[in-house]
């Protein structure tokens, strides 16, 4: 797969996590990490380090 499709595809999965009302399906995990998950991803999407 060539990196331009690669990085475009993969940006539109970390933004569909964004987009969901949760990421993890288990309370434990749901309480433990996804505000941290949630941050990373919008850093990750947002500051384009997907794009290199």
């Amino acid at each position: 797969m060539p990196g331009l499709v690669f990085r475009f595809k993969r940006r539109a999965i970390l933004r569909s996590f964004i987009e969901r009302p949760r990421i993890y399906g288990s309370e434990h995990f749901h309480q433990l990490l996804e505000q941290r998950a949630r941050e990373n991803l919008v850093r990750a999407v947002g500051a384009g380090l997907l794009s290199r």
